[in-house]
């Protein structure tokens, strides 16, 4: 079912395989898709907000101002200019890229940011992690022994791993403090640096 907002029309093409594909023909039209559950979707605005309620397959977005909400995706890849991105389950691997906002993802398999300005905050991840960030935090919370990678010119760099687990740890920073409470040992490879910015590596209370 697809609806459409009040008094505004758009161009609809359905292709092959259930594909289909709207072209608002005002800039300001809001568009409201319902789709069965497990489908795919592949949106882009310019300035708008971006929803996703329920749970899907895999998910592409892309905006270059507006936030971004997604409650459950198998996968999931997203670029926004000015906007903050917020994913609360992805089952798979999460592909997130913005130039100024926040990062949030509550929980993935596995995680990979990039972001020029803006705090990124991953939560309850349980595989590899890569997150870079020109300027802002960036906290990433490790659920099992996998391998993180986390760089920031200017910003602190928070981790956190499961009771238990013993990292490999390479950690530096030019300008600040670093703290590792974790034991060291082999369990996995935890390298973080940044330029100016403390660095915490511990493990969960």
């Amino acid at each position: 079912m697809i609806e459409l907002g009040a008094g505004s029309t758009s161009d609809l093409e359905i292709g092959d395989l259930g594909r289909v594909v709207i072209r608002p023909r005002r800039r300001s039209q809001s568009v409201v898709v319902r789709c069965p559950i497990g489908g795919d979707i592949s949106t882009a605005t310019g300035s708008a907000a971006i929803r996703l309620r329920g749970s899907f397959g895999s998910v592409r977005l892309s905006t270059r101002g507006g936030r971004i909400d997604v409650e459950s995706a198998d996968h999931f890849t997203a670029r926004g200019g000015s906007a903050s991105i917020h994913v609360q389950e992805i089952r798979d691997k999460v592909r997130l890229s913005t130039k100024s906002g926040a990062i949030r993802v509550d929980a993935a398999q596995a995680v990979e940011t990039n972001s020029v300005s803006g705090k990124t905050d991953l939560r309850r991840v349980q595989g590899a992690v890569r997150a870079r960030s020109v300027s802002g935090p960036i906290s990433v919370e490790m659920t099992t022994d996998a391998d993180l990678s986390a760089k920031s010119v200017s910003g602190q760099i928070h981790v956190t791993y499961s009771p238990g687990v013993r990292p490999c740890t390479r950690c530096r920073t030019l300008v600040g403090r670093t703290t590792i409470e974790t034991d060291e040992g082999v369990d996995c490879r935890c390298s973080v640096a940044t330029a100016s910015g403390c660095v915490t590596v511990t493990p969960a209370r």
